[in-house]
C-alpha cells in the first residue's frame, strides 16, 4: 500500500511541472507573441531641417506598452523618447553622413521586438550671395573696386562679368582679388552699371554694381525732378541737386523751360529763368517753385509779383 501511494504522488508532481512549462500566455494556455514593427522613416534627411523617424507597431495578442529609442552612432541629436516616433533637428554636416538608431517595442506581457533604422544626413549646398555696390566716380576719372560675395558653406567662389558697362570701360587689375577699374567715357556724365556672377561651381548668384558719374564743378548741377504746368497760371517747380564736390552759387545758372502752355506770351514757347543768389553745398538738394506772369522776365526776389520764384 505504501508503494502505490508513492507512485501516485510522483505522477501528480510531474503533471504539474509539465503544465507550468507549457503555459505563459494571457489565458495560461497560449504562448505570448512578440510585437511586429514596420519602419516608416525616410532614408535621407537634409541637414539643418527638422526630421521625424517613425515606426508602426502592433501586438497580435495584446497591446504595446512601451517604445524605447536609442541613437547608436552618427552626429548626435536630441529627442524625446517613449512614442512611436521621434523628432529632432538635423545638424549641419560637411558631407553626407550616416546615423544609426534602434527602437525596442515592448508588449503588455514583456515581449520585446527590436528594429535598426539607418538614415543619411544629407549635405545641402547653399548658393553664394553676390554683393551689390553703388559707387561714385568723377567725370574723366576712374575708380577701382573688388567684386565680392559670401558663401555660408565656405566654398571657393569664381567670378565672371555677365554685363559690360555701356558708357565706359572695365579692366581687370588683379584676378586673385577680383580687383577691377572702371573708367567712364571721355566727357561723359552718364550713369553706368555692370553685372557679375559669383559661383561655387554648382549654384550662383548675380549682383549689379552701379556707377554714379559726377560732373566737374562747372557741370555739377542736376535737375533731378520737375513739374510742368497744364495752365499758364499753374505752379511749376524744379528740383536741383549739387552732385559735385564744391559749393555752387545758383545765380550763375539759367533754366530754360520747354513746351510751356503759356506760349501765347512767348512765341518761341519757352522761358529763360535766372536762378536766385543761393549757395548749394555738395550733395545738397533744393526745390525751386515758380510761376509765369506773361512778362519777358520773371522777378526772382520781389514778392509783389503775382508769380515769382522762391525757395520752397
Amino acid at each position: 500500500m505504501r508503494l502505490v501511494n508513492s507512485f501516485k504522488f510522483s505522477l501528480l508532481l510531474s503533471t504539474l511541472v509539465l503544465l507550468t512549462a507549457c503555459g505563459g500566455g494571457a489565458d495560461g494556455g497560449t504562448r505570448n507573441l512578440a510585437p511586429t514593427i514596420t519602419n516608416t522613416s525616410p532614408d535621407t534627411i537634409d541637414e539643418r531641417t527638422e526630421a521625424t523617424l517613425s515606426i508602426t507597431a502592433s501586438d497580435p495578442d495584446g497591446s504595446i506598452r512601451q517604445y524605447r529609442w536609442l541613437q547608436n552612432d552618427g552626429p548626435r541629436v536630441s529627442f524625446n523618447d517613449g512614442r512611436s516616433s521621434i523628432t529632432f533637428e538635423v545638424p549641419e554636416v560637411e558631407e553626407d553622413t550616416t546615423a544609426r538608431f534602434s527602437v525596442d517595442v515592448v508588449d503588455d506581457f514583456g515581449a520585446i521586438s527590436s528594429l535598426d533604422i539607418v538614415v543619411t544626413f544629407r549635405n545641402v549646398n547653399r548658393a553664394p550671395v553676390a554683393d551689390t555696390q553703388q559707387l561714385t566716380v568723377d567725370e574723366n576719372s576712374s575708380i577701382e573696386f573688388n567684386l565680392t560675395a559670401s558663401d555660408l558653406d565656405g566654398d571657393t567662389l569664381s567670378f565672371s562679368i555677365t554685363e559690360q558697362p555701356s558708357a565706359g570701360s572695365l579692366a581687370l587689375v588683379d584676378g586673385d582679388t577680383q580687383l577691377y577699374r572702371y573708367t567712364p567715357n571721355q566727357d561723359s556724365v552718364a550713369d553706368d552699371q555692370i553685372t557679375f556672377s559669383a559661383s561655387d561651381s554648382e549654384l550662383s548668384d548675380s549682383a549689379t554694381i552701379s556707377f554714379d558719374v559726377v560732373p566737374v564743378t562747372t557741370k555739377a548741377l542736376r535737375i533731378t525732378a520737375f513739374a510742368l504746368a497744364n495752365h499758364w497760371d499753374d505752379t511749376r517747380w524744379v528740383e536741383i541737386s549739387n552732385k559735385g564736390t564744391t559749393s555752387i552759387n545758383l545765380k550763375a545758372y539759367t533754366i530754360r523751360t520747354e513746351k510751356l502752355s503759356a506760349i501765347q506770351f512767348k512765341p518761341q514757347g519757352y522761358y529763360d529763368i535766372q536762378l536766385p543768389n543761393l549757395l548749394l553745398e555738395p550733395g545738397q538738394l533744393k526745390t525751386l517753385v515758380f510761376g509765369i506772369n506773361g512778362l519777358d522776365t520773371v522777378n526772382l526776389t520781389s514778392p509783389s509779383q503775382p508769380y515769382y520764384i522762391f525757395l520752397a
